[in-house]
C-alpha cells in the first residue's frame, strides 16, 4: 500500500479547531475507532456498577433498564446525526447494530485508518 501523506491542518483554522484536529489525526492513528471508545465506556462502566457480560442479549438486556449504558448512549449519538432523514425505528435498529458490533472484539475495524481518513 502507498504510504498515507499526514493529514494538513488549516493554518487559517482558528488555534481551538486546529488542536482538536491535530488530537483527532493523533488518535485516529493510534486505531481509536468510534467502537473501540464505545468498548472502553462499557468496560469501564462494569467495572465501576458490576454489569457482568455474559448476557445472550446485551442490549437488550440494558436497554430495559431504566437508563440506557454509557455505550448505548455514545452509539446513539454517533449514528443520531449521520442517520437524521431515516425514521425512529429506522435509526434505533442501526443504533442496535451498531452497539453490538461495537461490544464484540474489534477486528475490522483497525483497517480504517489504513484505508480512511480522519473526517
Amino acid at each position: 500500500l502507498p504510504k498515507v501523506p499526514n493529514p494538513k491542518v488549516p493554518a487559517s483554522a482558528p488555534l481551538r479547531h486546529r488542536l482538536l484536529l491535530h488530537v483527532v489525526f493523533a488518535l485516529w492513528s493510534q486505531n481509536l475507532t468510534p467502537m473501540s471508545i464505545i468498548r472502553a465506556v462499557e468496560s469501564v462502566h462494569e467495572r465501576l456498577f458490576g454489569f457482568a457480560n455474559d448476557a445472550d442479549d446485551l442490549y437488550e438486556r440494558r436497554s430495559n433498564s431504566a437508563t440506557r449504558s454509557p455505550g448505548q448512549r455514545l452509539a446513539r449519538f454517533f449514528i443520531e446525526s449521520r442517520f437524521s432523514a431515516y425514521s425512529e425505528a429506522e435509526r434505533d435498529v442501526v443504533v442496535r447494530y451498531f452497539y453490538e458490533i461495537s461490544m464484540a472484539p474489534g477486528s475490522g475495524e483497525y483497517a480504517l485508518n489504513t484505508v480512511l481518513e480522519p473526517g
